[in-house]
């Protein structure tokens, strides 16, 4: 297949890159107005009282959990199969994680496994809302209320989703979403917090304010990787100069430029010093960005699912019944994803495994490895298949009949 296609596309344009180089020769890279109107904007679109802008997905989580004033071994139930920074967050907090397995179907968390969940020492929900799919909001809500624990949303992977005409992110006491360099909403990385709670919002702030702002230095290299990246991901440039690295890469099993594409983070423990590293306000370029980024999230939202819809007709694959999937990914299983993966990157298609994990059987002690049996099926057979709002009709079409080739490689969960 050529052009070859890569994993992912990172939300970019080259209007952003002009208004980003006018930002820069104007010396407003870290302080400036774009800051408010951003968090205004956003705020407005989510249909929320607060807003709070932060450095990254894991500061707003940590700043969350610190204003609950909650005691030393206090629990806070999760899935199972999440990113190994929240279950580190969370034990910075010196908080336990409890940890619950998804559904084979929606790879959120299974609502019948977080009652059992619960014991005396609970007092948090984490209501993770996985791949652009909303949980079921409505059981998890009243199980909080009849037990009376706190709902904080993990919505880092669904911005734009909506739960009965709800934006996602606004059912809980606070939810916070993600705005990483290759994720669906870009704004070089950053974060918001959002709440509906006065107190929430008063002492929120009173920790994020006490931050220093970034250097401007951090900035231009961000922006300078943002323009790297989208070069790098166009398929023309990726045909010619990416494919035969990542084929050299694979050929020698390194997996650093796989990373780099999937936006796969560092594994770094949230240690004080990493803390202090990450620990910074919002800048006034990201700010700009995520002024023109919120423009288009509407129209990208819709062309990822109508990129999906195309690989579920093709693949008879169900649709899903969530009236409002956004599919921030597109995950199939396969029993054997190495092979999978090979067969695809020979027909021109890089995928890759996410960077999601079985958490609850690394961070539960004394836990048997099948505890957690979903978790474990997706964290091994997992691969993303490029949906990204680029991708043509045809191309789409080019990439399920390259599965459907495959599907006795195929086992969903």
């Amino acid at each position: 297949m050529f052009p070859k296609i890569p994993r992912a596309r990172i939300y970019w344009s080259m209007r952003l890159t002009l208004q980003s180089l006018a930002i820069l020769l104007s010396g407003g890279l870290v302080k400036g107005g774009a800051i408010e109107r951003f968090r205004e904007a956003l705020r407005k679109y989510l249909g929320c009282r607060y807003v709070i802008l932060t450095s990254c997905g894991k500061i707003s989580l940590y700043a969350t959990l610190k204003v609950l004033k909650l005691d030393e071994s206090d629990e806070v139930i999760l899935p199972a199969y999440t990113v190994p920074e929240v279950v580190e967050v969370i034990l910075a907090c010196n908080l336990v994680p409890v940890f619950v397995d998804i559904d084979e179907t929606t790879y959120n968390m299974n609502e019948a496994a977080i009652e059992a969940a619960i014991g005396t020492r609970s007092k948090v929900i984490l209501m993770t809302h996985m791949y652009g799919r909303p949980c079921n909001v409505d059981c998890i809500m009243a199980l909080a209320k009849k037990y009376h624990l706190s709902v904080i949303e993990d919505a880092a992977q669904t911005i734009g989703a909506e739960y009965n005409g709800k934006k996602v992110g606004t059912f809980g006491r606070a939810g916070y979403f993600s705005f990483g360099m290759m994720k669906h909403f870009n704004t070089l990385g950053g974060s918001a917090l959002v709440t509906d709670d006065p107190m929430m919002y008063r002492d929120m702030l009173s920790v994020v304010e006490k931050y220093p702002y970034p250097t401007q230095w951090s900035q231009i290299k961000l922006l300078c990787k943002a323009m790297m990246l989208h070069i790098a991901t166009n398929s023309i440039v990726f045909s010619i100069c990416g494919y035969p690295i990542v084929f050299l890469l694979r050929l020698f099993g390194k997996k650093f430029l796989y990373n780099a594409l999937a936006g796969r983070p560092i594994q770094e423990r949230f240690s004080e010093d990493f803390l202090d590293r990450v620990r910074h306000r919002f800048a006034n370029l990201q700010g700009a960005i995520g002024l023109m980024q919120l423009r288009s999230l509407e129209r990208n939202n819709e062309a990822r699912v109508r990129n999906a819809g195309i690989l579920n007709d093709i693949l008879q694959l169900p649709h899903s019944t969530c009236t409002n999937h956004i599919y921030s990914q597109y995950v199939l299983l396969f029993k054997d994803r190495e092979e999978a993966a090979a067969r695809l990157f020979n027909e021109g298609i890089d995928v890759t495994n996410g960077y999601l994990e079985n958490c609850g059987a690394r961070f539960s002690d004394g836990k048997r490895n099948d505890s957690f049996i979903k978790s474990s099926l997706a964290e091994q057979h997992n691969l993303y298949i490029p949906i990204y709002p680029s991708l043509t009709e045809r191309r789409m079409k080019g990439i399920a009949l390259c599965i459907q080739k495959m599907y006795g490689h195929i086992a969903i969960l």
